[in-house]
C-alpha cells in the first residue's frame, strides 16, 4: 500500500473508492425508459442499433454488390432518421447540487459543530459534493507512511448525520423533500457484519464505520476516496442514485517528489443520466513569493494532463476519458491563489469590504482571463478572504502581532469554479466556522441533465426501420 502510494500506481479501471452498499429498494425505483434507453441506444443515441427486419422477405439481391449498396442507402436513411427522433426523445430534468470544500487543517469535528448551514440544510440538494483539504495533519508520517483514515471516517459521520436530519425542508427542484425518523436499524460496518441498536439523531457524533446505510437514510453516499490530506466525498438523494452511472476516480499526486499526494488533486467522473459529470478537488502549491503562482498554474496543467478514466469496456467508448471531454465540470477546493498586493493595502481594503476592488488583485482571476483557467467560471464574490485566519478565532494571523502566529496577507485560497454549459449558479458564499485557520466555501448549482425517452424513442425508430426498408423494395 505505501509502495502503491509512493509511486503512484494506478489501476487499469481507475483509482478505487468507498461507497455504500446498494440496497435492494434502490434496483426497484429505477426508470424503466431510463434502463432501456441505457441499453439500447447508449450515451446520446450515437450507438443505437435498430432490429433489421428480413429483407428478404421483400426482395432477392441481385448481386452482393448492390445488397451492399442497398445495405448503405438504409443505413444512410436510418441514421437520419435516428438524429431526428433522438432529439425529439430527449428532455431535461434539472437538478440541485451543493458543492462544499473546506481546509480544515488537520482538525477532526468537534461533538458540538454544526455544520448545517454549511451544507445548506435550508433547502436541501440532490446531490452533495464535499470536499476536504488536509483532512489529516501534514507531516513525515501522514504523507510518507500507510494513509490514517480515522479522521476522514469522523466527518463522514458528521455529513450523513448532518443530510439525515428529520427536518422539514423546503422542496427542491426535482426532488421531494426529506423527512421521517429513523429507529431501530441495521448498522453495516466497514468488515460486512451487523448489529442493531437505536439511532436517534440527536446522538452525539458517530464514527462512519458505526452509521447505519440502510435505506431509512434518505441520503447514500456514492462515493468516497482520500489520498493524504485530499478527500471528496459524494452524496445523494437515495432515490436517484440509479440514474447514476460510469463512475470513476482519478487521483493526481503533485507534493513531494512531484508525486506524492500531499498536493494534488482527486477527479470524480460519472454519468447522470446521459450526461456527463466530472468534480475535481484539488489542494495546489501554497505561497505567496515571487514563482509561487506560477507552481500552481504548472499543477493544474498537470491534473489537466494526467487525470485519465479508462474506458473498461465498449460501451464505455463514448464516455469521457478526461476532464475537459465531460459536460459540467465542477472545481473546488483549497486553491491558493494569492493577492498581488501588500498586505497593508489588503486589510485595508477588508475592513472596508471593498471586495469589487480587492478581487482585481486576485491571482485566479487573473488567470481566468487568459490563463490557465480561461474560459472557467466563477460567482460574484461578496464574502471575505477566506485564508488566514487565527485558529478558533474571527480575526486574521498576525493582527495582533503575537511572534507565534504566521502573518500571512488574507486571500481567497478556497473556489469554486465550473466549466460548460446546463450549469447555473444561485448561490456562492462562505460559511463563518472557526475551526481551522481557513473558512469553508459553499456553491449551490443547478444542473441540466438529459434524459432520453426509450419508449419513444423505439417507438420512433420501429416505424421508421419499416419505412426504410418499405422504400428499399420500391426502389
Amino acid at each position: 500500500m505505501v509502495m502503491k502510494k509512493w509511486l503512484s500506481i494506478k489501476s487499469t479501471t481507475g483509482d478505487a473508492f468507498s461507497s455504500d452498499e446498494l440496497s435492494s429498494d434502490e434496483h426497484d425505483d429505477r426508470d424503466l425508459d431510463v434502463e432501456n434507453e441505457v441499453r439500447c441506444i447508449g450515451r446520446g443515441g450515437q450507438s443505437f442499433a435498430p432490429k433489421l427486419y428480413a429483407l428478404q422477405d421483400f426482395y432477392t439481391p441481385i448481386s452482393v454488390n448492390s445488397e451492399k449498396n442497398v445495405r448503405k442507402r438504409a443505413d444512410s436513411r436510418r441514421r437520419r432518421y435516428s438524429d431526428t427522433s433522438q432529439r425529439k426523445s430527449i428532455h431535461t430534468e434539472q437538478l440541485r447540487i451543493a458543492v462544499c470544500t473546506w481546509n480544515v487543517a488537520g482538525r477532526v469535528p468537534p461533538p458540538n459543530l454544526d455544520i448545517d448551514d454549511w451544507v445548506d440544510m435550508g433547502e436541501p440538494a440532490d446531490i452533495y459534493v464535499i470536499g476536504f483539504q488536509e483532512v489529516v495533519p501534514l507531516h513525515a508520517g501522514t504523507v510518507f507512511g500507510a494513509e490514517d483514515s480515522g479522521p476522514a471516517r469522523k466527518w463522514q459521520g458528521l455529513i450523513r448525520k448532518t443530510l439525515n436530519k428529520p427536518i422539514q425542508s423546503k422542496k427542491s427542484c426535482s426532488s421531494q423533500s426529506s423527512s421521517g425518523k429513523v429507529t431501530s436499524e441495521d448498522l453495516a460496518t466497514d468488515d460486512g457484519s451487523s448489529v442493531t441498536c437505536l439511532l436517534p439523531f440527536s446522538s452525539t457524533l458517530l464514527d462512519e464505520r458505526t452509521v447505519p446505510v440502510k435505506k431509512q437514510f434518505h441520503y447514500v453516499r456514492i462515493v468516497s476516496k482520500q489520498m493524504v490530506g485530499i478527500h471528496i466525498s459524494i452524496w445523494v438523494r437515495r432515490k436517484f442514485r440509479c440514474h447514476i452511472h460510469n463512475l470513476k476516480v482519478s487521483c493526481v499526486g503533485l507534493g513531494i517528489m512531484g508525486c506524492l499526494g500531499n498536493k494534488g488533486s482527486i477527479s470524480v467522473s460519472m454519468m447522470i443520466r446521459e450526461t456527463s459529470f466530472c468534480f475535481v478537488c484539488t489542494h495546489l502549491s501554497s505561497g505567496e513569493k515571487e514563482g509561487a503562482q506560477l507552481r500552481r498554474n504548472a499543477d493544474v496543467a498537470e491534473i489537466l494532463e494526467r487525470t485519465y478514466f479508462p474506458s473498461t469496456n465498449l460501451i464505455d467508448k463514448d464516455i469521457p476519458n478526461t476532464i475537459c471531454e465531460h459536460d459540467r465540470i465542477i472545481w473546488l477546493g483549497d486553491l491558493n491563489y494569492r493577492l498581488n498586493t501588500k498586505d497593508t493595502d489588503a486589510r485595508f481594503l477588508i475592513a472596508r469590504e471593498d471586495w469589487t476592488t480587492l478581487i482585481q488583485k486576485d491571482q485566479l482571476r487573473q488567470e481566468m482571463h487568459g490563463g490557465i483557467f480561461n474560459g472557467w467560471q466563477e460567482g460574484r464574490i461578496t464574502f471575505p478572504p477566506t485564508y488566514k485566519y487565527a485558529v478558533n478565532s474571527t480575526r486574521y494571523s498576525g493582527e495582533d502581532g503575537k511572534q507565534e502566529e504566521k502573518r500571512r496577507t488574507p486571500a481567497w485560497c478556497d473556489r469554486i469554479l465550473w466549466h460548460g454549459k446546463g450549469l447555473k449558479q444561485l448561490s456562492y458564499r462562505r460559511e463563518e466556522l472557526n475551526l481551522s485557520d481557513h473558512r469553508p466555501v459553499m456553491a449551490v448549482f443547478i444542473a441540466d441533465a438529459e434524459v432520453a425517452c426509450a419508449c419513444k424513442f423505439n417507438k420512433a425508430m420501429h416505424f421508421k426501420t419499416v419505412m426504410v426498408e418499405v422504400e428499399e423494395v420500391l426502389c
